[in-house]
C-alpha cells in the first residue's frame, strides 16, 4: 500500500538528493550507456517494466492507469518551464481538463539510457517519441514530438514501483 504519511518526508529526501542524482548523471563516464546494453538486476527490470506500463498505458488511452502507476503526492516537472504539477488530481487536470479537446496517443516509445537503483529509490534516464491526434469536434490533427524524460522512483514495502517524479523535456510538437 502507497504510504501518504511518507510522502513529504520521501519528496523532502528525494529532492534534497536530486542534484547528487543529476550531479552522478552529468558526471558518468563517456561510452556505451544504453540500459539494454548490459544485464538488467531485478530492480531495474522492475522500472524497466513500470515504463512499459506506462507507454501501453497512454496507448489504451487509459487515464486511471497512467494514474496508478504513480505516487499519491508524485509531482510532473513539465517542459517549456510550466509550474510542478502534484498529485492524482492535479495531472488528471494537466492531461485531461474537462472541456478540453479529444487527446488520443497513438504511438509512444520510451528508451531507456540508463536505469539506476540504489534500495527504495531508482531514475530512468531516456528517450522518447511520440504520437498523438487532438480531436476539435470534426477536425483532427496528428502530432509528432520527441525528446529526453527522466523519472525518479519509489519501491513501497510491497516491492513496487512507482513513479515518484517525471520530467521531461521536447520542443513544441510539430503536426503531421
Amino acid at each position: 500500500m502507497r504510504s501518504r504519511t511518507l510522502g513529504a518526508t520521501l519528496a523532502r529526501r528525494i529532492f534534497a538528493g536530486m542534484p547528487l542524482i543529476l550531479a552522478v548523471v552529468v558526471t558518468l563516464p563517456a561510452g556505451p550507456a544504453r540500459a539494454e546494453s548490459k544485464k538488467l538486476t531485478v530492480e531495474q527490470q522492475g522500472i524497466e517494466l513500470l515504463m512499459k506500463n506506462y507507454a501501453g498505458a497512454w496507448i489504451k488511452n487509459r487515464p486511471p492507469l497512467i494514474l496508478h502507476l504513480f505516487e499519491d503526492d508524485a509531482v510532473l516537472l513539465p517542459h517549456s518551464g510550466a509550474p510542478p504539477v502534484q498529485g492524482p488530481d492535479a495531472m488528471r487536470d494537466y492531461w485531461w481538463p474537462d472541456g478540453g479537446a479529444d487527446f488520443w496517443v497513438t504511438k509512444m516509445e520510451i528508451t531507456p539510457d540508463e536505469i539506476v537503483t540504489d534500495g527504495n529509490l531508482g531514475y530512468y534516464r531516456g528517450r522518447f517519441s511520440v504520437g498523438f491526434d487532438i480531436r476539435d469536434g470534426e477536425k483532427k490533427t496528428s502530432y509528432t514530438n520527441e525528446g529526453n524524460i527522466l523519472a525518479v522512483f519509489h519501491r513501497d514495502d510491497g516491492l513496487r514501483w512507482y513513479i515518484k517524479a517525471l520530467s521531461w523535456d521536447d520542443p513544441m510538437p510539430t503536426a503531421r
